[in-house]
């Protein structure tokens, strides 16, 4: 289903993430340029392989592809209504802001950070304070299985919100993300709105750290086997645990446990149970050798218990371990 909004859009960071949902705005009727690195010479020739379990096996070809924001930019010389937002969050490698920066020179254009991790909107919002700026919470289970060849494996939906700093000259407004919630659902993602999108990214990283750290540090891989090994399920359930306990003395019990999606870890563990076995994106990057997304996941979720004055001595722990884990020769 076409939609009348304004509609070009500029995917940075098109692994599995960003090639699905590019896929979906295209079929809503939208202009997607999709920014490619390692997987460019694929994507270019032959466009994304996509294995759904939503809509079967499809090729998705861009509108155009590209293999730098700013080659992105000659494109579409008026300016981008959005452009999303899905690299890793790896601050100790490259800032957001700098990454897209070549892409926010209108000030029409708002930034949308389909992002992991909590505090990763501030950098952005500070760089660009006449933009919008737009925090996104996604769910879905997808991977990229070779070079542009994407498999999903659970239903995807996506929960936008608001991001504003105080001092901010130009206020991101509920209908700016009223209008990418509509294209989104064009494209066929359960997409919702929400007017307090921190704590649904407490939420997120309930299942991101719950299920991340485990993968990397116990070896067990995926999502089943982790859950089938007791012990590492009991793990499991104490970090979600401690994490749970954390964002309702940071946000109170007026805002937290989120009511959209619920938010109970016993939900969480049955969710991922009735799915199939799934590599956390964590334990794909340390897989291959790659930079994991631990401070935005779980060393910004310690710093900012630390600066409430709470503790969590078991999350800390095992970011340490991970840390060092991640230094592996």
């Amino acid at each position: 289903m076409a939609t009348s909004l304004p509609c070009s859009m500029r995917v940075v960071g098109t692994g599995a993430l960003g090639a699905y949902y590019g896929w979906r705005l295209h079929c809503a009727g939208c202009r997607v340029v999709c920014v490619c690195r390692s997987n460019y010479a694929v994507v270019k020739q032959a466009g994304f392989q996509i294995d759904s379990c939503c809509y079967g096996e499809h090729t998705f070809k861009p509108w155009q592809v590209t293999d730098s924001v700013e080659n992105a930019a000659t494109l579409v010389p008026d300016g981008y209504d959005y452009v999303i937002v899905c690299t890793k969050a790896l601050p100790e490698v490259a800032s957001t802001a700098d990454v897209i920066a070549p892409a926010m020179k209108h000030r029409r254009t708002a930034a949308v950070l389909i992002q992991n991790g909590i505090g990763i909107e501030e950098p952005v919002a500070a760089r660009f304070p006449h933009n919008p700026c737009i925090s996104a919470v996604a769910y879905i289970g997808v991977t990229q299985i070779a070079t542009g060849v994407i498999r999903q494996v659970l239903k995807a939906s996506i929960l936008l919100g608001v991001y504003n700093r105080a001092d901010q000259p130009v206020q991101t407004s509920a209908s700016d993300v009223a209008q990418l919630a509509e294209l989104f659902g064009a494209g066929g993602i359960g997409a919702d709105t929400s007017d307090d999108i921190q704590p649904v990214r407490w939420n997120k990283l309930i299942w991101n750290a719950g299920f991340g750290l485990p993968s990397v540090l116990t070896r067990l891989h995926d999502t089943q086997s982790m859950l089938g090994d007791a012990t590492c399920r009991e793990l499991i359930e104490a970090i979600m645990q401690e994490i749970w306990d954390t964002a309702l003395k940071l946000f109170g019990p007026a805002r937290f446990p989120v009511k959209r999606p619920p938010c109970t870890i016993d939900g969480h563990i049955s969710m991922t149970e009735k799915v199939p076995a799934y590599k956390p994106s964590i334990y794909v990057d340390y897989e291959a050798g790659r930079p994991m997304e631990l401070e935005v996941i779980v060393g910004n979720t310690i710093r900012e218990a630390r600066r409430h004055q709470l503790d969590m001595p078991r999350l800390e722990t095992l970011y340490k371990l991970a840390r060092i884990a991640s230094h592996r020769p």
